[in-house]
Order: C-alpha cells, then sequence, then structure tokens
C-alpha cells in the first residue's frame, strides 16, 4: 500500500521533479515484487536485476 500511496502523490507533482523518483519506484518496485513472487523464502539471498531490466526501468521511470 506504500507503493500505491506514493504514487498519488508522485503524480499529483511536477512530472521533471519526480523523475528521480519514479526511477527509483519502478526499480525498488521490480525488487520488491519479484521478492513476493518468490514468497519471501530466502531474505538473506540478494535480489538482482540485471542489466536490460534496469535500463528497461530506467528509460520506463524517464518516460513516464
Amino acid at each position: 500500500s506504500h507503493y500505491l500511496m506514493a504514487d498519488k502523490y508522485m503524480y499529483a507533482c511536477k512530472p521533471a521533479a519526480m523523475r528521480p523518483a519514479q526511477i527509483m519506484r519502478a526499480y525498488y518496485g521490480a525488487i520488491f515484487d519479484r521478492l513476493v513472487a518468490e514468497g519471501w523464502r530466502d531474505t538473506s539471498r540478494r535480489i538482482v536485476l540485471s542489466k536490460g531490466e534496469k535500463i528497461f526501468l530506467m528509460l520506463k521511470g524517464f518516460f513516464a
């Protein structure tokens, strides 16, 4: 629910001012989604995104 609340407030602001926050939201949201999909089985294992995924999320956040 915190991500949804952050989205609500971000979209109420000027898009140019929120670009860094949108990029971070996309990146950490993807990590969170992966943790949830894996059922939080092994929280000691680091979740990593591929270089391609990072570039895609950065561009998605930049153009959102």
